[in-house]
């Protein structure tokens, strides 16, 4: 039987991390069809993906130094926006990786690598309000 959704890309998940207790965990999220239930997936878990805004970046994957750039400038640009990053602690940055095949990666010579950061619309103060 085929749990999962199908998806444009050749990778159907995305990837987050999570502190909880003072530990940063790894996790995937799996889109999976709409029949399918905790029985067909156990051990793990299903959820309602909370959803949201997401400002959505592309990157060089397995390259820490140009993803922290990328990831930091999505930051910067939010200071001067309408928007805001979102703390929300049940929402967290997402990733995905892109490449569906060998042939792309050998054309770009990299894995690309989107970076989802969860944001939201900024809450102006009272004074910004009136005028």
């Amino acid at each position: 039987m085929d749990l999962i959704h199908d998806t444009m890309f050749g990778f159907p998940h995305f990837t987050g991390m999570k502190d909880v207790d003072n530990e940063t965990y790894a996790f995937w999220f799996w889109r999976v069809k709409d029949w399918v239930t905790e029985k067909d997936t156990a051990p793990y878990k299903l959820i309602d993906f909370e959803g949201g805004l997401y400002a959505v970046v592309v990157s060089v994957d397995a390259d820490d130094d140009i993803m922290n750039r990328v990831y930091n400038g999505i930051r910067k640009w939010l200071k001067t926006s309408e928007l805001e990053f979102d703390d929300n602690p049940e929402r967290c940055t997402l990733y995905h990786m892109v490449n569906p095949t060998e042939e792309i990666r050998g054309a770009l010579g990299y894995d690309q690598l989107d970076i989802y950061v969860p944001i939201k619309v900024r809450k102006k103060s009272i004074k910004e309000n009136l005028i």
